[in-house]
C-alpha cells in the first residue's frame, strides 16, 4: 500500500466463486445502487467447482456492496473484462471479445428489476480497426477505457502517449488526438488503462493506468487530464497506489501469482471508489481520499 494513498477494502460475497475483474455502474434505483458486471471465465475455482465458460456474470449491490437480486449470466459469449458507462443517460458496456479476431466490443445494456444484461438482437459495435489510422492492428488488447464529454463518447486508447478515440453515432471510430508525456520517476514508460475516468469539479478528469507486465504484475496509478480537446495530462502518481503486495489472499489465485486489476472508477466528493479484481478470484471495492489522491500527484 502507498502510504500517501491508503485505501480501505470491500470484498463482494455472494456471486460465483472465482468471479473477478469486476466494474461497478451507479444505478441508485430502490435498494439496487450498483450494477456490477464481473468475469467469470474457465479457470479453475478456488472452491474446486467446476469451470466456466469464457464470459461474464452480473448482479445488482445495495450500497454495502450486497448481492439484491440472483446472480446470472450475462447473454454474449466470449466476453471478458467490461469497463461500463452511462451516454446520454443510457448504460452501456465496453468490453474485449475473444476469439478467431479480437476485438472491442461496446453494448448497450437492459437494466431490469432483477437482471443485468445486454438487449437481445440489438445492434452492437465490434471495434477492430479505426478509420483515420489505416496503419492500426488490433493486436491482442482491450484496455480501451470509454468517457462521455459533452454528450460525445470518447476512448482513451492509451494512457501514454495520450491518445484518444471518437466513437460517432454510426458507430465508426477515429484517432482524434495524441500528446506524449513522461511518468514520474520510477514508473515504466509502457502504461495501458484501467477505469474509465471519472470528471472532477474543476472539469479535469481522473483517470488510472497500470504498467504492462508479461507476468500480470501489474502496478497501478492516477493521472488527471484536461477537459475538451487536447485532453492534455496535467499530472500523475508518484509512486504506485497499488502493486502486487495489495492483492495476496488465502485462496489460490490465477496465473501464479497476486495481480490487482482496477475495472471501475467514480468519485463523490472526497470519496475515490474503485472496484477491481485481485489475483484473477476476487472482486474489492476499494475507498480512497481524493485529496489524498491530488497531493500524491506530480506535475507533468
Amino acid at each position: 500500500m502507498n502510504q500517501q494513498v491508503p485505501y480501505t477494502r470491500h470484498v463482494i460475497q455472494g456471486i460465483a466463486p472465482g468471479g473477478f475483474n469486476g466494474a461497478l455502474l451507479p444505478v441508485r434505483s430502490g435498494i439496487r445502487e450498483f450494477a456490477l458486471v464481473y468475469r467469470d471465465d474457465g479457470y479453475p475455482r478456488p472452491d474446486g467447482s467446476d469451470t466456466a465458460p469464457l464470459g461474464l456474470r452480473s448482479v445488482y449491490l445495495d450500497k454495502e456492496y450486497q448481492p439484491v437480486t440472483q446472480d446470472k449470466k450475462v447473454s454474449i459469449p466470449n466476453n471478458i473484462d467490461p469497463r461500463l458507462i452511462w451516454w446520454n443517460a443510457k448504460p452501456y458496456m465496453l468490453s474485449r471479445y475473444i476469439g478467431p479476431r479480437w476485438r472491442v466490443e461496446l453494448w448497450p445494456l437492459n437494466l431490469t428489476d432483477d437482471r443485468i444484461d445486454v438487449f437481445d438482437g440489438w445492434p452492437h459495435w465490434p471495434f477492430d480497426k479505426i478509420g483515420n489510422w489505416k496503419e492500426y492492428r488490433m493486436p491482442f488488447e482491450g484496455n480501451w477505457v470509454p468517457f462521455e464529454e459533452d454528450t460525445k463518447l470518447y476512448i482513451v486508447h492509451y494512457p501514454r502517449p495520450h491518445r484518444i478515440l471518437r466513437v460517432h453515432d454510426d458507430g465508426k471510430i477515429e484517432r482524434v488526438v495524441e500528446c506524449d508525456w513522461v511518468p514520474p520517476r520510477g514508473w515504466s514508460t509502457d502504461l495501458r488503462g484501467s477505469t474509465p475516468p471519472a470528471q472532477l469539479p474543476d472539469g479535469t478528469w481522473l483517470g488510472t493506468f497500470h504498467t504492462h507486465s508479461l507476468k500480470h504484475e501489474y502496478h497501478t496509478g492516477f493521472y488527471r487530464f484536461s477537459p475538451r480537446q487536447p485532453w492534455l495530462v496535467l499530472g500523475a502518481s508518484r509512486t504506485p497506489v497499488w502493486g502486487p503486495e495489495d492483492s495476496r489472499i488465502q485462496k489460490p489465485w490465477r496465473y501464479g501469482i497476486p495481480n490487482y486489476f482496477p475495472m471501475s472508477l467514480q468519485v463523490e466528493g472526497d470519496l475515490v471508489r474503485v472496484a477491481a479484481g485481485i489475483a484473477g478470484t476476487q472482486v474489492v471495492v476499494d475507498h480512497l481520499s481524493l485529496d489524498d489522491i491530488l497531493k500524491d500527484m506530480a506535475p507533468i
